[in-house]
C-alpha cells in the first residue's frame, strides 16, 4: 500500500479558469485551524452565507496572481451574506502568512496541513474554489484563477437563489 502522507497524488497547478462538474450535496464539514492555531475555523458556523473555499498554496504563480482579485472582490461584497476562506495546502505557516501580508488577504485564512479536506473535496490542483450555497449546500466548483467578472457573477447569482 502506498502512503501519500495525507497529500493525492497527482496535485497540478491551475493556469487556466475552467468549471467542474459538482454533484449538489452537502458540503464536507471541516475545522481547521487559523494561521497562528490559536483558534478553529468551523465550517458549520456560515451557514446563512454563500462561501467560497479556496484552496491555494503561497508557492503557486496563479494563486498570486489571483489574490489581488480575491481580496478586492472580498472587500466589494463586505456587509453582505459572503464569506470567503482560503484554505492553504502543502504549505508552511511562515509562507502563508508571508503571502497574507503582501497581498492585504482580508478574509480568513486557515491551513489544511495534512490535505485531509482537500482530499475530501476531490481538489485536483490549486487554485481550486468551491461555492457553497446559504444551506450549506455544495453548488460549483472552479479550477484556475477567477477573474473579477467571472467571480462577481458567480457571488450575484448565488446571492439571487
Amino acid at each position: 500500500m502506498v502512503r501519500t502522507g495525507g497529500n493525492p497524488g497527482g496535485l497540478g497547478v491551475n493556469a487556466q479558469l475552467g468549471e467542474k462538474p459538482t454533484a449538489s450535496r452537502q458540503a464536507p464539514d471541516f475545522s481547521l485551524p487559523n494561521l497562528d492555531e490559536t483558534a478553529a475555523l468551523n465550517l458549520a458556523d456560515y451557514r446563512g452565507k454563500v462561501l467560497m473555499l479556496d484552496f491555494w498554496s503561497s508557492w503557486c504563480p496563479p494563486c498570486r496572481v489571483e489574490a489581488p482579485v480575491l481580496s478586492q472582490i472580498y472587500r466589494e461584497y463586505s456587509g453582505l451574506p459572503v464569506e470567503f476562506i482560503g484554505i492553504a495546502i502543502w504549505d508552511d505557516a511562515t509562507s502563508i502568512d508571508a503571502f497574507a501580508n503582501e497581498f492585504a488577504v482580508p478574509y480568513p485564512l486557515v491551513v489544511d496541513a495534512k490535505g485531509r479536506v482537500a482530499i475530501d473535496y476531490g481538489v485536483a490542483g490549486i487554485p481550486e474554489k468551491f461555492f457553497i450555497d446559504q444551506t450549506g449546500t455544495l453548488q460549483r466548483s472552479f479550477i484556475g484563477p477567477m477573474s473579477p467578472e467571472a467571480l462577481r457573477n458567480i457571488l450575484d447569482e448565488m446571492l439571487d437563489q
